[in-house]
């Protein structure tokens, strides 16, 4: 990094050197750094191969930090200097229509999330040369997109074409086809097929297994999503056992992987709570929620649903002023960062109307959305 300094020293007029400089930093996990350089391009120039650099550099850090709706202006801005310099039809726009089609999914706005996804394989599907990687892609995206909406037919189908596709350009025994196993994992397992949902995780962490061992982050997300899957059966000691294989694998690794940790500390939080062990769920909540913290900031989705979760668990205790003290947070959060009417803005306001409820205030829970005497959600 002092050879780079150095260099953008002595080249000061030449962005080039600054926007890698911008990517290094990007690279090693300084956000809030590689941002202010990133913008600072984009006000400095007029080159719209520096600005899109700096626009997709920026709305990837945006994501990231689950910064959706700048994310959303950042690739949007892309896309238009995509469209620009390399015309409506060329496989970077594609690109760059897949990543806005992401920050609309996660933002939960998902006929935007389709509409740019399919431009996208419009696109890969018109190209004269072969894009089946580009299009397997595509499809992957889609199934994702339909397994967050509940549509877990077309989920299945679109990752069934895509595992196909990749099982085409790739070996068996590679970690693209164990990823499309998971995936398929993932919908099953969110439709109910626990059985099939195990099955396809297992073939992916055997896979991984045959090339890691059993180490690194990757077999982790298998245990994670194992976990899960026993979570949703009512399988709680097995769930434990996964997330807890999982946890040794991120907190022994050379190679930090906060995010997943986080996560993987949240879902063993979500187990003691099942368990009725509240002190334990607050413990492991408080632990993800730092690590979020520390990586996202306060007011990242991530750190939304450890609120979110902390309410349950005061609720669950009849301790209600803790409990809409969480659930406020959390509801500023999705309020910010989601979509109008989305599904978890319209919970966690249900939950403070039924809170409310709970400490006699029935005027503050109708508004909202509790409504005493009537068979409410």
């Amino acid at each position: 990094m002092g050879q780079i300094d150095e260099a953008i020293e002595y080249e000061k007029g030449n962005l080039f050197y600054l926007i890698l400089k911008a990517d290094i930093l990007h690279h090693l996990g300084h956000l809030s750094e590689s941002l202010e350089i990133y913008f600072k391009i984009i006000n400095l120039t007029n080159d719209d191969v520096l600005k899109l650099d700096s626009y997709s550099g920026s709305g990837f850090i945006y994501m990231k930090e689950s910064r959706y709706e700048k994310a959303v202006d950042c690739y949007e801005k892309a896309s238009i200097i995509c469209e620009k310099i390399f015309g409506k039809d060329s496989a970077l726009t594609a690109r760059s229509y897949n990543n806005l089609g992401t920050a609309y999914m996660e933002k939960e706005d998902y006929s935007k999330a389709f509409e740019y996804y399919s431009k996208a394989i419009i696109i890969y599907e018109r190209m004269p040369e072969k894009q089946l990687a580009n299009i397997g892609d595509s499809y992957f995206l889609i199934s994702n997109l339909f397994n967050r909406m509940g549509e877990y037919n077309n989920a299945i189908n679109y990752a069934v074409n895509a595992l196909e596709i990749f099982k085409k350009i790739h070996t068996e025994k590679c970690l693209i086809i164990a990823n499309q196993y998971k995936n398929l994992a993932s919908i099953y397992d969110n439709n109910g097929n626990y059985q099939k949902s195990l099955e396809y995780y297992r073939k992916g962490l055997a896979i991984c297994k045959s090339l890691y061992g059993g180490k690194g982050s990757v077999i982790a997300s298998f245990y994670n999503g194992m976990g899960i899957v026993y979570q949703d059966i009512g399988n709680i000691d097995s769930a434990k056992e996964n997330y807890y294989k999982a946890l040794v694998i991120y907190t022994n690794s050379d190679i930090q992987d906060p995010h997943n940790l986080a996560l993987t500390l949240f879902n063993i939080g979500l187990v003691y709570e099942l368990e009725g062990n509240y002190k334990k769920a607050l413990e492991y909540n408080e632990d993800a929620l730092a690590v979020f913290e520390g990586v996202f900031g306060k007011e990242s989705l991530y750190s939304a649903q450890c609120y979110y979760s902390n309410g349950i668990i005061y609720f669950d205790q009849s301790n209600y002023n803790m409990a809409l003290f969480y659930y406020t947070k959390a509801s500023n959060i999705y309020e910010k960062e989601l979509v109008r009417d989305n599904q978890k803005t319209i919970n966690v306001r249900y939950n403070i109307g039924l809170t409310y409820h709970k400490l006699g205030d029935d005027i503050k829970a109708k508004e909202y959305g509790y409504i005493v005497g009537l068979k409410n959600k």
